[in-house]
């Protein structure tokens, strides 16, 4: 079901602001700074701290576990504002991982690559909700559901000006595979304001989003869904208040 509203405004930002800065938290490949592993200082972070990581690529041995709640992690931008800081899970296991079913995080600035996993190939949530500002999400897989993102029950989660392509729901021995990009499931809901979902794959349906029948996606800002293999988006609702669903991605302005 697609249901079409005139945007008003960008409602999905006032959830970016609940973050309480507390301490923050330096990561850089020299030495230099608190730590060079991203995981270890979000690990010993506690609630609003800031993690500042510097750019680089940072090659991943365990996902980044986040167990306190309102955790800023922020890389850094070029001079042209794309993100610098690369967090690569080298196909060894989830790249960002939410240790409960309360935690809420907001990223920022992070090209999210690499990771691999059962259900978000990239990050899987849990009754949370993250927030995803100015992030590249790509070339990640899930051998059953949300080559990216996998929203569990009553999850929901807010991606501004983002793109997430390139990943893949595909299991290599079965045929089975949904949600290229992101699987949203029950009670679950899906934002994107301002971002692109495409270039995106899965072996049997939802190349884009797919989401169990009481998922939810809401497109605002001119966010497309568009380009991928194997459909754009399956079951739930679909809200567009500014943005397109189609086929061939004619609907995102040259840039």
């Amino acid at each position: 079901m697609v249901i079409r509203l005139r945007s008003a405004s960008l409602a999905s930002l006032v959830l970016l602001g609940g973050a309480t800065q507390a301490d923050t938290i330096t990561v850089c490949l020299d030495g230099s700074c608190d730590h060079v592993d991203p995981a270890v200082a979000v690990e010993k972070a506690t609630t609003g701290d800031v993690i500042e990581i510097a750019a680089g690529t940072y090659l991943l041995e365990r996902p980044i576990p986040f167990f306190a709640r309102n955790v800023v992690l922020r890389g850094a931008a070029d001079v042209d504002g794309r993100p610098a800081t690369v967090l690569d899970a080298q196909g060894l296991g989830q790249v960002l991982e939410s240790m409960g079913s309360d935690r809420a995080a907001r990223i920022e600035n992070v090209r999210i690559t690499g990771g691999r996993a059962a259900y978000g190939g990239a990050v899987s949530l849990s009754g949370d909700h993250w927030v995803f500002v100015n992030c590249v999400i790509r070339d990640n897989r899930s051998d059953a559901r949300g080559g990216a993102m996998f929203l569990g029950d009553g999850s929901s989660a807010t991606v501004v000006g983002c793109t997430i392509s390139g990943n893949l729901a595909e299991n290599p021995l079965v045929t089975t595979g949904v949600g290229g990009a992101v699987f949203v499931s029950l009670e679950s809901v899906l934002t994107l304001v301002d971002s692109e979902i495409s270039g995106n794959t899965a072996v049997l349906f939802g190349g884009g989003v797919a989401m169990s029948s009481s998922g939810a996606l809401v497109l605002d800002g001119g966010s497309a869904v568009c380009g991928n293999v194997e459909g754009q988006v399956a079951g739930g609702s679909v809200t567009i208040l500014e943005g397109c669903v189609e086929e061939f991605c004619d609907c995102i302005p040259p840039h």
